[in-house]
């Protein structure tokens, strides 16, 4: 985060000490990366003016790469995964089709509107498994990204499985690579 030009960064939120908590007050900016934050950083715009923005910097080197390269330039995919990570990686793959790209964000998560972004109006809220597959097979999806629990789930998915981690969901760490 120092080299996108913040100055510092406050822990992981799940478990913050009193005193991270009283600098959040102070910080100008607050980068939200789950929406389980935004409540939190509502309230200190509320309360205090400081300005949040919601961002994921955690997509890692590899997926980046791959998003900002034009290999889906023409494609349809399919992003699932909490919709502040999916909305950025779904930024990233316009970016690099210059738009000409057809990405769904879809989520099993956040459907309380005090836990979506603002700006997100169009995700996908998956329910139970049989959404996914479905959603998967009718979709006509030429790549979905998701967390790799998922894939046995899209066994007749035939395009292309690009793994992105999400803890929730197989309760494994991230890598940041």
């Amino acid at each position: 985060l120092k080299v996108e030009g913040f100055g510092s960064a406050s822990p992981e939120p799940a478990s913050p000490s009193l005193v991270d908590i009283k600098l959040a007050a102070l910080s100008k900016n607050n980068i939200v990366t789950s929406p389980s934050g935004l409540p939190a950083a509502r309230y200190l715009k509320e309360r205090f003016g400081t300005d949040y923005e919601c961002g994921y910097p955690f997509l890692g080197d590899e997926l980046v790469k791959r998003a900002l390269s034009g290999e889906f330039k023409g494609k349809k995919v399919l992003i699932i995964h909490q919709l502040i990570a999916a909305m950025e990686l779904r930024n990233r793959i316009l970016k690099g089709t210059d738009g000409d790209c057809e990405v769904d964000c879809a989520t099993w998560f956040s459907r309380s509107k005090s836990l979506v972004p603002d700006d997100i109006t169009d995700a996908i809220m998956l329910r139970e498994e049989d959404d996914l597959i479905q959603l998967a097979v009718r979709g006509g999806y030429d790549h979905i990204i998701a967390d790799a629990a998922m894939k046995r789930a899209l066994r007749s998915f035939e395009g292309e499985f690009i793994s992105f981690t999400h803890f929730a969901v197989s309760g494994k760490e991230e890598s940041h690579g």
